[in-house]
């Protein structure tokens, strides 16, 4: 989601919705699009957990099951400083695509 489409959604959707300091707010993030912008976009509207749709570090793996990023852009995303200001990082794998080895 583009930042303008991020900032319009915050200012137009969630902030009609009833909060509670205490909830946790998620957001789920594709890595080869997330930035430093988008993070601290994200910090300014209360999103206090990130999960990265990682799915797996094997770059053929990642290929075959169509996702844009590779196992660097991953990473890299995962470095991103403002990643360690929010309460809970998650990382979301998948188990089992064919031809996955336990190696792999």
């Amino acid at each position: 989601m583009p930042v303008n489409a991020l900032r319009y959604f915050f200012q137009n959707l969630i902030c009609k919705l009833p909060t509670n300091k205490n909830c946790e707010f998620s957001f789920e993030c594709n890595p080869e699009s997330f930035t430093k912008e988008k993070g601290a976009l994200l910090l300014e509207n209360g999103v206090n957990r990130l999960t990265f749709g990682i799915q797996t570090l094997n770059n053929r793996e990642l290929q075959f099951i169509g996702r844009p990023h590779n196992q660097k852009n991953a990473l890299d995303a995962l470095s991103i400083p403002i990643v360690k200001e929010f309460n809970s990082i998650g990382v979301d794998i998948i188990y089992g695509i064919p031809g996955q080895t336990l190696e792999s």
